[in-house]
């Protein structure tokens, strides 16, 4: 049988008694080496000076707290030049100098609050037999030291907000490790430079548009390359685009006629409307809604007209929206309007999956088929992803309006729905329009289609934008960086100001937008860890100071490797 002093994880000490109890578990441990090197000079002595008692607490066992009684020697220094004559032995890897817990007990309690938090790492460790306030907990946390990363090649670079608006900071992550490795208290040059110093070994970086990770990258990391994230391209693209269909307002509300809703055939279709909802008539409406309507529209109509005013005495942007109470970016919004803002629809009509598949059903209709399973079966292989359920609910109402609830036979002349109306689409905004141009081909809908048309056949700026964008869009999806030197002439040439500025700034930064449209790196995998940073930061209920706020970011689980034993087997080797 195994002696019990063996199942102990502790080689330096020897088991004496074990005493259980209903609360906890009581272990007597002394200490066996020999001799002892003093701490101090590392001179080996074997003088036992005297003992004193010593309580750790270790690992639970079956859900009861185990108490570790450590018998621990005093020593003699024979090294007549070491201050110190008196020395106690350390039990370095069973637990700390001056600690109340075993080494592998702190650690396990460092891993459970870094994971989830002080509240409910105290709330678990209380049902394992490990009781702790959670500030106990936080303050392992905190006394812990950081990670330290080790050669980083590729880096990404972004911001994060302690406070929206007011005060930020910056996370760097290693991009082929996917972890975070640095969390910085703010988001200037001279930081990320000073931190870029420490690593020379870095050789790109991914960051966002911002000006100062540019400088700061540059200072800090010279020779390394920096990469423009694809993404906040984009978004760039899609603000200068918004600008300039704030312009053309007039033209996006007067392109929004009835549009014709493709079907997949030469003619486009559209399902008609056999029972029509109501419409979201302001006149229908109750007299508290309209009333309620009307004065949020008031109040946005005397913000517009007090931004004009204030826009037109040459205030700057910060101070009109001070004094007006709105975001900067709704003063700008509200300066390239040449009217207020309309009123906004309260009434939305609700879309279903079956919605552009009516057109394909009012077809099978048509030719004479009546099985509702069957056009179910037809247009599920087409991708309709629902049950048969609501398909035989809208070929029931069909049979009604027809006049043949159950008829599965010949076609009246009142069963046939020909598909010629039109379906109304609200003006789209200046921001839908934007994001409509660099959306793909394939993913538009048939009216978005018609409109995207219809608009740059109305508009000859609108038609070299469309063109632009086309060009631009391809370069970020298919990393075509080396077109971007034949693209920018074109667009800072184009009639728009708003492209113009936007290549304007593409220029100034050339070299990482290249790079961001050739090379597979991006900023994608720094957004995740954004998203990470705000869940814990949002989840410590305010307490989240940068020290505890890194320890938790930077957190790896520690690895443990466990030993696999071949089983003993009977069978001879083969000769």
């Amino acid at each position: 049988m195994t002696p019990l002093h063996s199942l102990l994880p502790f080689p330096p000490l020897q088991l004496e008694t074990i005493q259980v109890s209903a609360a906890q578990v009581q272990v007597a441990l002394t200490t066996t080496s020999p001799s002892v090197c003093c701490p101090f000079c590392q001179y080996p002595s074997r003088r036992v000076h005297s003992h004193y008692p010593r309580t750790v607490a270790d690992f639970p066992w079956a859900g009861l707290a185990v108490r570790c009684r450590l018998t621990v020697r005093k020593f003699f220094c024979g090294n007549p030049a070491c201050p110190y004559k008196i020395f106690a032995e350390r039990l370095d890897p069973v637990a700390a100098r001056y600690a109340r817990r075993t080494r592998r007990l702190a650690a396990t309690l460092r891993d459970l609050v870094l994971t989830i938090g002080g509240q409910s790492g105290a709330r678990v460790a209380q049902t394992q037999g490990m009781p702790l306030s959670a500030r106990t907990l936080l303050r392992l946390a905190q006394n812990s030291p950081p990670p330290t990363p080790g050669a980083v090649r590729v880096i990404g670079i972004d911001d994060w907000a302690w406070r929206k608006g007011t005060r930020y900071g910056t996370i760097i992550v290693d991009l082929e490790a996917r972890r975070p490795i640095a969390l910085l208290e703010d988001r200037t040059a001279a930081t990320v430079a000073a931190w870029l110093s420490q690593h020379p070994e870095v050789e790109i970086i991914s960051r966002d548009r911002a000006g100062a990770y540019a400088e700061g990258a540059t200072q800090g990391c010279p020779t390394a390359l920096q990469v423009a994230d694809r993404f906040h391209l984009v978004k760039n693209l899609v603000e200068a685009l918004e600008k300039v269909f704030l312009r053309k307002r007039p033209l996006l509300q007067s392109l929004a006629k009835p549009l014709l809703a493709s079907a997949g055939t030469a003619e486009p279709v559209t399902a008609p409307a056999f029972r029509p909802v109501p419409a979201a008539d302001p006149v229908a409406r109750t007299t508290a809604v309209e009333a309620a309507s009307q004065a949020r529209h008031a109040h946005v109509v005397a913000a517009y007209q007090q931004v004009q005013e204030l826009g037109a005495k040459k205030v700057d942007v910060a101070n009109i929206a001070r004094q007006v109470g709105l975001s900067r970016r709704t003063v700008y919004r509200y300066l390239a309007l040449a009217a207020p803002p309309p009123r906004r629809r309260l009434y939305k009509p609700q879309t279903h999956q079956l919605d552009s598949y009516k057109p394909y059903i009012l077809t099978r209709w048509n030719e004479g088929c009546r099985s509702a399973r069957q056009i179910w079966r037809e247009i599920q292989a087409q991708g309709y992803p629902e049950s048969a359920t609501t398909v035989s609910r809208f070929v029931a109402q069909l049979r009604h309006d027809s006049g043949k609830v159950r008829s599965f036979k010949a076609v009246g002349a009142a069963a046939i729905y020909h598909s010629t109306a039109e379906r109304e689409h609200r003006p789209l905004t200046a921001r839908q329009a934007a994001r409509l141009l660099v959306t793909k081909a394939a993913a538009r809908l048939a009216w978005q289609t018609a409109y995207l048309e219809r608009l740059a056949t109305a508009d000859a700026e609108t038609q070299q934008i469309r063109q632009l964008v086309e060009g631009f869009m391809q370069m970020v999806r298919e990393r075509q960086g080396q077109a971007l030197a034949d693209w920018l002439p074109s667009a800072e040439a184009s009639a728009s100001p708003e492209l113009q500025t936007f290549a304007a700034g593409l220029r100034k930064d050339y070299a990482a937008v290249a790079a961001g449209l050739t090379v597979e790196w991006s900023n994608g995998q720094t957004e995740a860890q954004v998203g990470r940073l705000k869940l814990l930061k949002r989840a410590m209920y305010g307490q989240a100071d940068l020290p505890l706020l890194r320890q938790r970011v930077l957190y790896r689980p520690t690895t443990i490797r466990i030993m696999h034993h071949r089983a003993p087997t009977n069978t001879p080797l083969a000769t």
